[in-house]
């Protein structure tokens, strides 16, 4: 089975990562898995698309993608025709990667790999607010998101899941639930300090964006364990205010920095 897998992001940062992980995932399934990314789109196209994102962000906010000013990054009927796929593997589509109304109409059977909600929660990521909602929802039918249909989506989490069937029946009937894949460790990690306290490690870019979970980490942690008996390390993006005495807060990390203070110190 041929698969035309199409994302935003295959080279750098942990969207390529997961990516990459779905595709290793759909070749050990005996796939042939062809991507398409913006990674490789044009000067014009990603000086488009970043015009675009300046508006998304200044006139609703950063969660949100719904502008578009020129044709889509990918044209899919071309793709299409080139790699002719058995089935359309869709991750994370928005910023007006492909044409929409194309991809609901091009009689391919397609799965939508939730990485987030869009584009079915407002054209926002993960929490759609109530301002300017009638003007959202122009903005994602002129962009033909609102046609997006598929034969099958997967959710990473029970979360997500839940959070699309607040927006979307027709989605929410046909999501399934299956985890991310991870790669198998090549060896058994023993504890730096087996005789001290347990020592864990959260990182996130942004750390307080309620779907990285830092806050039910925290709770889970001061309920089930002492002080005495677990620390946890912070790294990312965030207000210190919220954190109390018993977690290190070491805030946005430099490479180097990130492997000594933090790495090199988590169990």
């Amino acid at each position: 089975m041929k698969v035309l897998y199409l994302t935003r992001y295959t080279k750098k940062g942990g969207a390529a990562k997961g990516n990459h992980s779905v595709m290793t995932a759909l070749q050990h399934s005996g796939c042939e898995v062809v991507p398409y990314s913006s990674d490789d789109a044009t000067t014009l196209a990603k000086f488009v698309r970043n015009a675009e994102r300046f508006c998304d962000i200044n006139v609703v906010n950063s969660d949100f993608h719904g502008f578009k000013f020129a044709a889509s990054t990918i044209n899919l009927r071309e793709a299409v025709s080139q790699v002719k796929p058995d089935v359309i593997q869709v991750g994370d589509i928005c910023n007006n990667l492909v044409d929409y109304r194309v991809l609901s109409t091009i009689g391919i059977p397609t799965v939508h790999r939730l990485s987030d909600l869009w584009p079915y929660a407002l054209g926002h990521h993960y929490f759609p607010t109530q301002e300017r909602v009638d003007f959202k929802k122009f903005l994602m039918k002129f962009v033909g998101a609102d046609t997006l249909a598929p034969s099958h989506v997967v959710a990473p989490s029970y979360w997500i899941k839940n959070r699309v069937s607040e927006f979307n029946f027709y989605v929410s009937t046909r999501c399934t639930v299956i985890r991310n894949s991870g790669e198998k460790l090549s060896r058994v990690y023993e504890r730096r300090n087996v005789n001290e306290k347990l020592t864990l490690g959260f990182s996130a870019g942004s750390i307080w964006e309620p779907r990285k979970g830092l806050q039910a980490l925290l709770r889970l942690i001061s309920t089930q364990f002492t002080q005495n008996e677990v620390q946890i390390l912070i790294a990312g993006k965030g207000e210190k205010k919220y954190i109390s005495n018993s977690e290190k807060y070491l805030g946005f990390l430099s490479n180097e920095r990130y492997r000594t203070d933090f790495f090199d110190k988590i169990d």
